[in-house]
Order: structure tokens, then sequence, then C-alpha cells
């Protein structure tokens, strides 16, 4: 059976919930410093230059894209949620910050047309399911600049042991999605399976590991380059 996926509506009903419920950002503060310093050595190391260009896929409320702009990059962050979009504007405006943020599906829609330096997946591609997935690689090795570096953080693997009913009762390990009412939210793929997608682009891998917060699913980390 075909897989089948809402990936505007998924998002643009959680962040309103979240806007309801008076949150200052989808991920707590921990979450969001501790992805910085990543993305920062990450981009320091590839020796990328402040004033370089950056892409944040699935940016959410802006956090990091706004961090990184601090920094001294220049930065567009793309979502497919209007409202999460707007939240970010408005920190931007806020915190007197030039970011772009731009309502996107890069499921369906091509990115911004120039190059970029850097590409970051915000935790955003374990939210694109199988059939999806490759175009989005694609259209990432079409983007990245010729010194360019692409930047990962997804979930993948198994579900942790101590997992809720609630939640181990979404999970189908055939498709290694997430269900929610036939709908799938999530895609878990195993690490070897997302590096495989990863190289089978053009991407080559300069760095991997994978690592896992307490009480949640593995993270799979890549720096890869063209």
């Amino acid at each position: 059976m075909e897989l089948k996926t809402a990936y505007k509506e998924i998002h643009e009903k959680a962040y309103l919930e979240l806007k309801l419920n008076k949150r200052k950002s989808w991920s707590s503060a921990d979450d969001i410093e501790e992805r910085i310093q990543f993305y920062k050595k990450a981009i320091e190391d590839n020796n990328t230059s402040k004033g370089s260009s950056v892409l944040v896929l699935g940016c959410g409320d802006g956090e990091t894209s706004l961090a990184l702009t601090g920094l001294g990059y220049l930065v567009n962050g793309v979502d497919i949620s209007p409202t999460a979009i707007k939240w970010a504007k408005q920190k931007a405006i806020n915190l007197n910050l030039g970011t772009e943020f731009n309502e996107l599906n890069i499921v369906k829609e091509q990115f911004p047309k120039k190059t970029f330096d850097v590409i970051i997946d915000d935790h955003c591609l374990h939210c694109i399911i199988p059939g999806d997935r490759k175009g989005v690689f694609k259209k990432t090795h079409n983007s990245l600049s010729e010194n360019g570096v692409f930047l990962m953080r997804t979930h993948c693997g198994n579900p942790p042991e101590n997992l809720s009913i609630e939640i181990s009762n979404t999970w189908a390990p055939k498709t290694r999605c997430q269900v929610y009412n036939g709908v799938a939210g999530r895609y878990f793929g195993s690490s070897e399976q997302i590096i495989t997608e990863i190289k089978n682009v053009g991407l080559k891998i300069k760095h991997k590991r994978v690592f896992q917060f307490e009480d949640n699913w593995p993270m799979l980390e890549v720096i890869a380059g063209l």
C-alpha cells in the first residue's frame, strides 16, 4: 500500500498548538544550543567564511537560523508551515536581524535558485517519507556550492525501548514510519539506509556518527560535500 502524508497539515497544526500554549519554540533551549554548536563548529571546520550563504531546511520558528545570522552568515530559512514562518519573521524583527524566511514545500517546490555555501537539515528530513526523499537530496546536491557543506541531524533506527505505548502504536516497522490515523508523519530509516540515500545523489560523506539522547530515537549526524 502506498504511503500517504500531509506535510503542511501536520506541521501547521503543531505550530498553531505551540503558539496557543505560549511556547517560545518547538525545541527546548538546551536542544537549540546543542544544535547551534554543532552547526557552528562544522561550518568553521569547513573554512566557510563569515558572510557565506546558508540555507536551513525545516527552519521552523527560526531559532537556529537567527543564531547563525547573529554569527555573521547570510541565512535563508525555509519551512512548510506558514505559522512557523510568520513566527520566525517576527523574531527576526524583534532581534533586528536580516534573516530571510520563506514558506516552501521542499518536496514539491524548487530550492531558491542560487547555490549555498552551507545547507542544513535542521531536523527536517526525518519528516519526509520514502518516495519523496530522493528528490530532496538531489535538490540539496544541486544547490550546494563547489566547496559547500551539507549538515544533517536526523532521527534514525529503531524506537527506544521505553517508548510510550501511545507512540509505539504508531510505529510501522515495514515502512519505518510513524503513522497516525493512516497518515505517515515521520521516517526512521537505518543509519546505513540514510547514508546510502546521501551517497546516491553524489554527495560525499566527510563525517558520520549515531548518538542518542535519553528517551528518544537515535540521531544520525552527517557532514557531506560535493
